[in-house]
């Protein structure tokens, strides 16, 4: 891949793109490209299946698949993670059922907060995600990786159970991203010459009156 990428497009990630390798390409392009449409030319992401060495025979493979070293990754993505998700098609797997998928957001929330759990998900999607959410049921090529990734899920948030439960909260009761989608909005209604005014409503949330 190097004498495919200009060394000046070589930085610093600011997402890392959590997704199903079961999943067509075309649609996590377009899933990653949807979501940063506004985005800065700046913005740059880390592509796992670009990145991984998955030949088991080499060294490096044994230092890619290391939990520190995803952690270390999904730290170094300063804006989080981006989960993408093909609930809506049929022949399409939810990355809630995939093992290493559970992984990549357990140390995002860990890291980042729900903040930085980026679900660009529809509202009729939801139910559909939060009935795949089982980390101890969720699919794995290596059964000794599915292992270590449910012992990093109890060492950071008590066991699979209480993590289920977190993840099945934050997306039932957070407006995950909130930040982010106001942000996004604010630059594309400026981009078309509109101005948002919410200096009254933000005087009437904070007075004693509403």
């Amino acid at each position: 891949m190097v004498e495919l990428v200009a060394p000046e497009d070589v930085v610093a990630p600011m997402y890392f793109v959590s997704h199903t390798w079961m999943n067509k390409a075309s649609r996590l392009f377009d899933h990653v490209m949807d979501y940063l449409t506004n985005a800065s030319d700046t913005v740059t992401v880390w592509l796992d299946i670009l990145c991984v060495n998955q030949h088991e025979d080499t060294i490096a493979h044994q230092h890619d698949v290391h939990p520190s070293s995803f952690s270390s990754v999904v730290q170094a993505c300063s804006a989080g993670t981006l989960v993408v998700l093909d609930i809506g098609n049929k022949e399409a797997s939810s990355p809630a059922t995939r093992a290493w998928c559970i992984f990549e957001w357990a140390h995002t929330l860990l890291l980042h907060g729900p903040d930085g759990l980026h679900l660009y998900l529809r509202p009729e999607d939801r139910a559909a995600l939060l009935e795949s959410i089982n980390v101890t049921e969720a699919k794995c090529h290596k059964l000794e990786d599915k292992v270590m990734i449910l012992n990093e899920v109890s060492r950071y948030h008590t066991s699979p159970e209480v993590f289920n439960t977190k993840l099945k909260l934050q997306l039932l009761l957070e407006p995950l991203s909130y930040r982010v989608h106001v942000q996004r909005l604010t630059k594309r209604a400026a981009a078309m010459g509109t101005q948002w005014v919410f200096d009254g409503v933000d005087a009437w949330l904070a007075s004693e009156s509403r």
